[in-house]
C-alpha cells in the first residue's frame, strides 16, 4: 500500500477531529459555567473548520526545480501548508523516491550507478504516479526534484494538463559559490549531491526554461516569500 492510499479519507478524519474538539469546547461552556467570548469563539471555529473540511477542494500541481544547493526541499516544506486543502500540499521528493527504489533509508548514500539515466527515468515515473494518485484524491502536490531535463518538466506539466488542474513551475537559481557552501554544510540529508555533482550540473543545457525563475541565493525566509508571492492567485 502506498502513502497516497489513505489521502481520500484525510478530510473526513480532520473534520471528525475538529467536530470532537468543538463538542468538548461546547460542553465546557455548558457544564463549567465558562461563557467567555474566547471559549465560545473557539468552539465555533472548530465547528466551522469541521464543516469546511467536508467541502470539495480543487487540487493543484506545483513543481520546484533547480540544481543542488538551491534549497528546493526547504522551500517546498515551507510553502506546503498553505497550499490546497488541509493539512497542505503533499511534498514528493525525488531523492527520497530514489532511496526507496533501492530499499535504503533517506540518509543512506547510494553508489554512483544509482544515478544512471535509466534509474532516473524510473524515479520520475514513480514520482509522477504518486503525484497522480494524490491529485486524484483531491490533495495538492509539490514535486521536489532537480528537473534539469526538458522532458522531465514537460511530463510534470503534461500530468496537470491531463488531469485538467492548475500547474505552477518554479526554477530556483543561485550563484555557484553559494550552492557549493550549502552542499558542503549538509548533514543527514536525503540528497547525495556533492560539490562535484554540482559542477556537473552547472554544465547542463536545461533547454528552454518557461518556469518562474527565482533567485535562491538569499536567506530562506526571503526565498519562501518570493515563491509564495508567485504561487498566490
Amino acid at each position: 500500500m502506498n502513502d497516497e492510499t489513505g489521502l481520500p479519507l484525510m478530510p473526513l478524519f480532520l473534520s471528525l477531529r475538529a467536530a470532537v474538539r468543538a463538542h468538548v469546547t461546547a460542553t465546557t461552556l455548558a457544564t463549567a459555567h465558562d461563557d467567555s467570548q474566547a471559549t465560545r469563539a473557539k468552539a465555533e471555529a472548530y465547528l466551522d473548520f469541521a464543516c469546511h473540511e467536508l467541502k470539495s477542494a480543487s487540487p493543484q500541481l506545483i513543481a520546484i526545480g533547480g540544481f543542488s544547493g538551491t534549497g528546493k526541499s526547504s522551500v517546498a516544506a515551507a510553502v506546503a501548508a498553505a497550499i490546497g486543502r488541509a493539512p497542505g500540499a503533499r511534498v514528493l521528493r525525488s531523492d527520497v523516491f530514489r532511496k526507496r527504489l533501492f530499499g535504503r533509508a533517506p540518509e543512506e548514500r547510494l553508489p554512483a550507478d544509482a544515478y544512471a539515466a535509466d534509474i532516473s527515468d524510473r524515479v520520475y515515473r514513480s514520482l509522477l504516479d504518486s503525484a497522480e494518485a494524490a491529485l486524484r484524491s483531491g490533495q495538492s502536490v509539490i514535486l521536489d526534484s532537480v528537473a534539469a531535463r526538458h522532458g522531465e518538466r514537460a511530463a510534470m506539466q503534461g500530468l496537470a494538463a491531463r488531469l485538467k488542474i492548475p500547474f505552477c513551475g518554479v526554477w530556483l537559481t543561485g550563484e555557484p559559490d553559494v550552492l557549493r557552501r550549502r552542499i558542503v554544510a549538509r548533514r543527514h540529508d536525503a540528497s547525495d549531491a556533492t560539490a562535484e555533482v554540482l559542477e556537473q550540473q552547472l554544465t547542463y543545457d536545461v533547454g528552454e526554461m518557461d518556469w518562474e525563475q527565482i533567485d535562491a541565493g538569499n536567506e530562506l525566509d526571503a526565498v519562501v516569500r518570493a515563491v509564495e508571492a508567485y504561487l498566490r492567485p
